[in-house]
């Protein structure tokens, strides 16, 4: 029985896992000057590793889906083609209807296309999302009789968060988790000094 678990986790991981290494390795390919240390240290940063454990699923398909929005948004940006353009729009969309926090990404998107003169040129991206996240959630609101995010939004508060100081902890060992890689990534002494130090 644990066994053919472990297979099923790993069945539905490796999508997740595929897309998420390739979207970040085209991304890193374009951005980066050195695009293997930004890579491992994307993939060591916290939300990475704490996405592919396997009780998680929901957050690595939401890592990827946003990453691959992303690079698809990036390579729009450089080579204007349409099509990298859709495929940005339909995995942000997927990326928005997996969770929530990936809206987060709507509006730096629309100021990095304002930023370069692209808001008109962008439309499939729009589009692409307002028809895929637009359409669930008027779904969404049509079964339950309201929108969906404002009610995720209204009941929010009432999700047990458990106590401050465990709470206070967990986040400092993330940062933790951040600053780790980043040493490595340090050039000079100095750098690696204050980033061990705190």
């Amino acid at each position: 029985v644990v066994g053919n678990g472990l297979l099923l986790r790993l069945a539905v991981a490796l999508p997740w896992v595929l897309l998420l290494g390739f979207s970040m390795g085209r991304l890193s390919e374009s951005v980066c000057l050195r695009g293997g240390r930004a890579c491992l240290l994307f993939l060591a940063s916290p939300v990475v590793v704490l996405a592919i454990q396997s009780g998680l699923m929901m957050d690595l398909a939401l890592a990827a889906l946003s990453t691959a929005a992303v690079a698809w948004w990036w390579s729009f940006t450089e080579t204007h083609k349409q099509r990298d353009a859709w495929i940005a729009g339909v995995c942000l969309a997927l990326a928005c209807a997996t969770k929530y926090p990936a809206l987060v990404l709507l509006p730096v998107l629309l100021l990095h296309a304002r930023k370069r003169n692209m808001l008109r040129e962008a439309w499939p991206v729009w589009l692409a999302f307002v028809i895929l996240w637009g359409g669930l959630e008027a779904y969404l609101a049509v079964i339950y009789g309201k929108p969906h995010l404002l009610t995720v939004l209204a009941t929010a508060s009432q999700i047990s968060r458990g106590d401050l100081l465990p709470r206070g902890f967990g986040v400092w060992v993330r940062l933790g988790l951040v600053a780790c890689p980043l040493l490595f990534l340090a050039e000079s002494s100095l750098r690696r000094g204050v980033l061990l130090g705190w």
